[in-house]
Order: C-alpha cells, then sequence, then structure tokens
C-alpha cells in the first residue's frame, strides 16, 4: 500500500523523476529503439523459415528470455535477434545455412563473439531455473 502521505512516498518520487531526467538527457532523448522481435522474424525470412513453427517459437521464446534480463542493455537488438535465433535452432536441432560464401552470422551482419556471448550468458542467468516438475532445463542444452 502506497500512502502519498509519507515522506518515503515522496523522497522515491522525487529520486525517480530526477533520474528519469538524468537518463533522457545522456540519451539526447533519443530514444526511438530497434525491436529486436521484427529483426528476428526478419531473420527467420531471410532463410525462409518463418514457417517453422518450432523453431520460430522457440527463438521467440528465448527473445522474450533474453529481454527480461540485463543484455537488452548490454546488446544490440541485431546481436539478441540472432542469440535468440541461434538458441531456438539449436534447441529444435535446425540447421542455419550458410550462403554466399558467408557464414550465417555474417549474413546476419552480426559477430559471433557476441552472439556466444550473449547466449552464454543468458545460460548462466538461467541455468539453475527449474523446468516444470522434473523436466530437463532448456537452457542446458545452449552450453
Amino acid at each position: 500500500m502506497v500512502d502519498e502521505q509519507m515522506k518515503e512516498y515522496w523522497k522515491w518520487r522525487d529520486t525517480l523523476l530526477y533520474n528519469e531526467d538524468v537518463l533522457l538527457e545522456t540519451l539526447c532523448f533519443d530514444i526511438l529503439l530497434d525491436s529486436p522481435y521484427k529483426l528476428m522474424y526478419g531473420m527467420l525470412k531471410h532463410y525462409h523459415l518463418e514457417n517453422n513453427k518450432k523453431l520460430r517459437d522457440a527463438a521467440w521464446a528465448f527473445l522474450s528470455d533474453l529481454c527480461l534480463t540485463q543484455l537488452c542493455l548490454k546488446y544490440s537488438a541485431r546481436t539478441l535477434a540472432a542469440a535468440s535465433l541461434y538458441c531456438g535452432a539449436r534447441h529444435t536441432g535446425t540447421e542455419l545455412p550458410d550462403a554466399n560464401g558467408k557464414t550465417w552470422w555474417e549474413n546476419l551482419g552480426v559477430q559471433i563473439e557476441n552472439v556466444r556471448r550473449a547466449c552464454e550468458e543468458l545460460a548462466g542467468i538461467f541455468r539453475l531455473a527449474p523446468g516444470k516438475e522434473g523436466d530437463p532445463n532448456i537452457y542446458v542444452r545452449l552450453e
């Protein structure tokens, strides 16, 4: 229960408003962001895999998990989209093909080191998360 008459409420309110202003000024009020979901779907379409429901759902779930962590602040939206696609492909056993003499990550315009780091950090965060009643944790497969 929040009581607007308490000093504690006003202290936290003022702190939040001040820090919001500092953050917006730091960003030069430029808060237009790329959607990693849109980018990931575009990557699926690039490989003509948008109709692969298992891969699409797995990649979407991994991306949702990525966005619930601090990783969305550390990596670009494109890197997060590629990492979720990679995790989904590993989880479903789908191959991401190379094309035009380039690897899949080069075709998607990301650095594999960042994709690996994001996947490893995601696995580290959720490694200890319990599965549904004895189910193995899906993040174990990413290692």
